[in-house]
């Protein structure tokens, strides 16, 4: 049973000033506090949310976690927290979330997706409640589903379907790029001035610069992961071999490297078809080259496989927290995104932010950030044309400063937290018609 009395109590510890603004953001279905910081995403993820608390903005996160979510209050910046307290089955908590957290969803001003799979609770709660929504998505989960399943499946007619539902329903759509703002024109019928293009951002605080323009310093075409000049590299992450041994989450390891390498290129991100790691593996064969890839996914047995039957040094780190990212990736002289397709990916904007040379495949999402020649190298998929890249990129030091230096100030203009938090705030104020009374939004 849920109880009145529990119900209340949830409630109490989203702490909502209503005299000032306040935005519900509703969390990706089967997404919580708990998976972000399992994954080292929590502090980038909320990031944006704390500036506009900053702002005049109440916050208060809907997830799909249990109680244990209220744990994380104390590292929220006063960001609320709504939860499944009653630890219902995800799909009944999915379709009762509008009806048991009625007393903050009424208070609302503004009900925000965060992604589009399970935006139908945001579509609900609006209609229920009244409230004006903000369709926001990383990426089109509609071609995602397409690209995993084919465009007749029934899993991209579910996201089709949901899209539309959604973006229709919308006061306001937000995209990361233009492209996905193309389609939601086209495929969805939304007019042009409905949909704002907000890019993912990079929080420079968190690189341990104050985002100047100029990078730190970063590692080069000599490894310099801990040293590497003998047949061993010292690693003080919980490191992974290609043979797959670990000494365990994030402690000291000892990964055997056999000869010396003359350069380490870094991968963050899942380890899923969709990254394309095979072709990555495939092509670094004979290169006198150190991969290491940070993230976890299903196929990590088999790229471990993989890399043995190439004889291609391959480190996996796992997932690793967010704010070891920036060190990680200026410890190695290239970072490489070889994607089949991506949304706005974050790993490469934040590499782009550390001042690294970046590879990237010429797919969608990737061409949107990297200008070929220009802030990185763009490449085709296959193992062939990746190896041409990362050739080029170890044979050219004059490339990689340039590429690196000219990524950083790209980042630096387009994609700095400040930047996006202005532009977020512009969509509230929009959707609430240029102000709400007395609401306190700070310029």
């Amino acid at each position: 049973m849920i109880n009145q009395s529990t119900t209340l109590a949830l409630q109490q510890s989203a702490t909502t000033n209503y005299s000032r603004l306040n935005v519900i953001v509703i969390f990706t279905k089967g997404m919580s506090l708990a998976a972000w910081d399992t994954i080292g995403i929590l502090e980038r993820e909320i990031a944006v949310y704390r500036e506009l608390r900053k702002r005049g903005v109440e916050v208060v996160f809907l997830t799909y976690g249990g109680r244990n979510e209220l744990k994380y209050a104390a590292r929220m910046h006063g960001i609320g927290i709504v939860c499944n307290s009653w630890n219902l089955p995800e799909d009944l908590y999915y379709r009762m979330a509008c009806f048991i957290h009625w007393r903050v969803l009424r208070h609302a001003d503004i009900l925000k997706t965060n992604q589009m799979k399970g935006s139908d609770v945001a579509v609900c709660a609006a209609r229920l409640w009244r409230k004006p929504l903000v369709a926001r998505c990383g990426y089109l989960w509609s071609e995602f589903e397409e690209r995993a399943y084919g465009a007749c499946s029934r899993e991209a007619n579910e996201a089709r379907r949901m899209e539309a539902k959604a973006f229709r329903c919308a006061s306001q759509c937000v995209v990361t790029t233009e492209d996905a703002k193309q389609v939601l024109i086209r495929n969805y019928g939304i007019e042009g001035e409905k949909i704002t293009v907000i890019p993912n951002y990079v929080d420079f605080s968190a690189l341990g610069d104050g985002g100047n323009s100029v990078p730190p310093s970063r590692g080069d075409m000599s490894l310099s992961m801990s040293g590497c000049n003998d047949s061993s590299s010292q690693v003080r992450i919980g490191a992974k071999t290609s043979t797959g041994t670990s000494a365990g989450p994030f402690a000291e390891a000892v990964a055997t490297a056999g000869a010396p390498v003359a350069a380490s290129g870094c991968f963050v991100g899942r380890l899923a078809e969709q990254k394309n790691l095979a072709a990555l593996i495939a092509a670094s064969e004979g290169l006198n080259l150190r991969l290491v890839l940070v993230g976890e996914g299903s196929l990590h047995n088999e790229l471990a496989t993989l890399a043995q039957a190439h004889q291609v040094n391959v480190q996996f780190l796992g997932n690793v927290p967010h704010s070891q990212i920036a060190g990680i990736l200026r410890q190695n002289a290239f970072f490489v995104l070889p994607s089949l397709y991506e949304g706005h990916p974050k790993t490469l904007i934040e590499a782009m932010a550390c001042g690294m040379p970046v590879i990237g495949t010429d797919v969608p999402g990737i061409r949107e950030v990297i200008r070929h020649e220009e802030t990185g190298l763009l490449c085709g998929t296959d193992p062939v044309s990746l190896r041409a890249a990362i050739v080029r990129m170890m044979g050219d030091p004059a490339l990689r400063e340039r590429l690196g230096r000219n990524a950083r100030q790209f980042a630096v203009e387009h994609y700095s937290l400040d930047r996006i938090v202005e532009m977020e705030l512009a969509v509230y104020r929009k959707v609430m018609g240029g102000g709400k009374g007395t609401v306190d939004i700070r310029h």
